[in-house]
């Protein structure tokens, strides 16, 4: 398994962020220390989750992704 973290600018943008993934099928641990929501996917996976969270929850919002091994 590998993490797939998302780092939202400011803290309008993680909450905006975090109202979206509320109501959606997605599960992500937010994570007080980095400031960044982690989801958690099978390396093959992370390109196609990626753009699935860019295009339905991330779409307008401006933060970073980043792959954790």
């Amino acid at each position: 398994m590998a993490l797939l973290l998302f780092t939202p600018t400011s803290t309008i943008e993680a909450n905006i962020f975090q109202y979206r993934l509320d109501n959606s099928p997605f599960h992500a641990e937010w994570n007080m220390r980095t400031g960044a929501y982690e989801f958690e996917e099978q390396e093959e996976l992370i390109d196609e989750l990626e753009e699935i969270i860019t295009n339905s929850l991330a779409f307008d919002i401006d933060g970073r992704f980043e792959l954790q091994n």
